[in-house]
């Protein structure tokens, strides 16, 4: 199969495409590739004269069943050595190409200031760890590197989750070295001399004595895309929301019925969000913007947890809609349950809107895993035509398709077929994604508006990875 790669016969598929450390494609360069430590061809592959491997969906996605995988690439320009090696990866569903850009080698020596302790006269590539909770955010914090200059040195995709990157090295762009002067600092002993043509300053260190470079980021927009909210921009982006002056409150019910957990603080709401964002790979501006619109809408702007008492609530009653995309009627508390390994949140299903933890998991698992078909056959789903007569025709010109997702819960060995609805948001299909949150036509102008705001507010006009 590796062998027919980038074969004329070869259907248009997915690719990846093989970039230098200036951002130009690597036509021709050798490849080694494998899918879970298995080869995918007994011999290198070779890219295309345009620097790309192009190959068949199926390679890198298969239902249930998550593909880790390992490339090396090199050519005459960059050698095989240890560096030619891609950070283990997994494809981003329904990506079509990731790109991958090979690394800079280098050392660097010290210039005319002496060394401490005898030091060697060659310094390593500096580096930082990648240790379990890292997030882009908290890298940046302690090396002061922009995390777009790591994905670009470390030869790395904007769509590689940092999560597969735990115990790897992320190497420093050149002119960096590990380590700095606290700013507080900055004005008792340190003298600071900025180079000409460089974006970088050269300090001594309080500590040591010897230079120390830090690479300043340059100053651009950060989109959303892999890395935490922090608190103040989830405020911001409530008040735009709201349209308030003031940083509203988050849960606190205006109707007869609703109920939230008792933290209603946005620290805990922010810490929460990002940790099921993660885990359930909302991952990029897209769909964060998707899965907030839908939340906002359920949640009744994030005031409650708990569906407001009405005519509708007591047909599924106690199974009413809880968190934060409401979870509702028997069945699905029943999956959930048995995915958290609670039998509590069938039996007592209001803490699913109490329990901070299950009132955010309930979001996310529902959005990646709850949305359930009539079939476990592996294959093609396209939108059926059972959608109300007042928002067919708008569902109908999105066309929605994509490739089931084949599901067990907890320890069964029973499987389901669902629709994971980040690829539905990855090709900004909110008509038919509002449709499959709701089961009908409630709210759908209001899904779709929120939708419009957000991207105003979260800037994704401005997104690196806006198609």
């Amino acid at each position: 199969m590796g062998n027919n790669m980038n074969s004329k016969n070869q259907p248009q598929g997915y690719a990846i495409e093989f970039l230098d450390s200036k951002n130009e494609p690597l036509p021709y360069c050798n490849i080694e590739m494998s899918i879970n430590g298995h080869p995918v061809s007994e011999t290198p592959l070779q890219a295309d004269e345009k620097g790309r491997l192009v190959f068949h969906p199926s390679l890198v996605e298969q239902p249930g069943k998550v593909l880790r995988i390992k490339v090396i690439f090199w050519n005459e320009q960059y050698p095989k050595t240890a560096h030619s090696e891609v950070p283990e990866f997994t494809w981003l569903t329904g990506k079509k190409i990731v790109r991958l850009r090979a690394y800079n080698i280098y050392e660097m020596t010290p210039r005319s200031i002496p060394n401490e302790n005898n030091e060697p006269t060659t310094y390593k590539r500096p580096y930082h760890l990648v240790k379990p909770g890292d997030t882009w955010e908290r890298i940046e914090k302690e090396t002061g590197i922009n995390q777009y200059v790591l994905i670009w040195e470390n030869g790395l995709d904007e769509s590689t989750p940092l999560g597969t990157l735990v115990g790897k090295k992320l190497y420093f762009p050149r002119g960096s070295r590990k380590g700095y002067a606290k700013s507080a600092d900055r004005n008792k002993k340190t003298d600071i001399n900025k180079k000409e043509g460089n974006n970088v300053l050269q300090m001594r260190s309080e500590n040591n004595g010897k230079p120390v470079d830090v690479a300043i980021s340059p100053k651009k927009y950060e989109c959303f895309c892999h890395r935490d909210f922090t608190v103040e921009e989830f405020k911001l982006i409530m008040q735009k929301l709201r349209k308030s002056k003031a940083v509203p409150n988050l849960w606190i019910p205006a109707l007869r019925g609703g109920a939230s957990p008792s933290d209603k603080s946005y620290e805990t709401t922010v810490k929460e969000l990002n940790r099921v964002m993660n885990k359930y790979e909302i991952n990029t501006c897209l769909r964060k913007i998707h899965f907030l619109a839908q939340a906002y809408h359920e949640t009744h702007l994030f005031q409650s947890m708990q569906e407001y008492t009405s005519p509708y609530t007591t047909q599924y009653d106690p199974y009413r809609g809880r968190g934060f995309i409401h979870l509702t009627h028997k069945r699905n508390y029943e999956n959930f349950s048995v995915d958290m390994n609670d039998p509590n949140i069938v039996k007592n299903p209001s803490i699913v809107a109490t329990n901070i933890t299950y009132a955010f998991e309930s979001g996310g698992w529902f959005w990646k895993k709850g949305v359930m078909l009539s079939n476990n056959k592996p294959g093609l789903w396209k939108y059926p035509n059972t959608a109300p007569k007042s928002i067919h025709e708008r569902i109908k010109i999105e066309g929605a398709n994509c490739n089931k997702s084949i599901v067990s819960y907890g320890n069964s060995k029973e499987t389901f077929g669902v629709l994971d609805l980040n690829v539905l948001a990855d090709n900004d299909w909110g008509n038919t994604i509002s449709w499959l949150v709701n089961g009908g036509s409630n709210g759908f102008d209001d899904r779709i508006k929120y939708r419009a705001l957000l991207k105003e507010v979260m800037k994704y006009d401005s997104c690196e990875n806006k198609k």
